[in-house]
């Protein structure tokens, strides 16, 4: 707990459930900004075959068709919705969200979302 009101930055992938009600009360008392890191890699599969997946938190492993139109799309579309639910949930608690793509630059975003900030408390 800090003492003071201050702005904190939680960085992750926000691939996890019952995080919502933790934020929503540090909101409460401080400034909470959700940083999630985008990995392209995550929402677009390339074809390539069989392919043995596994879980990195479970150790379950699954073989897939990468090279199925269906299942790339699925992956895709899992993503979107996934993207979608989250900054959904966090307007709904006034979280502000920044996202970041792992393959690029955190520079641009950020300042785009400190300027639209700016601007926002200005008002």
């Amino acid at each position: 707990m800090l003492p003071r009101r201050a702005i904190l930055f939680l960085v992750s992938d926000f691939i996890d459930d019952g995080y919502l009600d933790v934020l929503s009360n540090a909101n409460r008392k401080h400034d909470v900004v959700a940083v999630k890191v985008d990995d392209p890699r995550e929402s677009a599969m390339a074809s390539g075959g069989l392919v043995t997946l596994e879980d990195a938190e479970t150790g379950d492993r699954r073989l897939v068709d990468t090279g199925s139109q269906a299942f790339r799309e699925a992956i895709a579309s899992e993503a979107e919705a996934r993207t979608q639910t989250l900054a959904r949930d966090l307007r709904g608690i006034g979280v502000d969200l920044v996202t970041i793509d792992a393959a690029q630059s955190v520079v641009d975003p950020l300042l785009r979302f400190f300027r639209m900030r700016q601007k926002r408390n200005r008002r």
